[in-house]
């Protein structure tokens, strides 16, 4: 399975990247949405994982809504530390993963695509 990681902090896309590696999972990194995009526009995904506050002007969660628009396969995971986030998602089909997360709260989160892919 290939996953695209949003995250503009270098240590916890490193952090991430690596135990997502561990789970067997192919991770690219992109450190905001114009990269996100340019990354969906030549490659094929099953994940999105992004972070809702980052630099660029395009939140993660206009992200998402992009992405589920033009990738409706992609299943998309938003995650953030600020707990002011958690109510502009509740209107959201979309996973939220409060930082910080253990990798157990990650796993949980990717076991359910997992078994659905064949």
């Amino acid at each position: 399975m290939r996953l695209l990681m949003v995250e503009d902090d270098p240590g916890v896309a490193e952090v991430t990247a690596t135990f997502l590696r561990t789970e067997g999972f192919a991770v690219d990194l992109a450190r905001n949405a114009t990269e996100a995009v340019n990354c969906l526009q030549t490659h094929e995904y099953d994940v999105l994982l992004s972070d809702i506050l980052m630099p660029g002007g395009i939140s993660g969660i206009e992200l998402a809504r992009r992405v589920a628009a033009e990738w409706p396969d992609v299943h998309i995971i938003l995650s953030s530390g600020y707990p002011g986030e958690v109510e502009a998602l509740r209107q959201t089909p979309w996973a939220f993963l409060p930082k910080p997360y253990t990798p157990g709260q990650l796993r949980a989160l990717l076991a359910h695509k997992k078994d659905q892919t064949p």
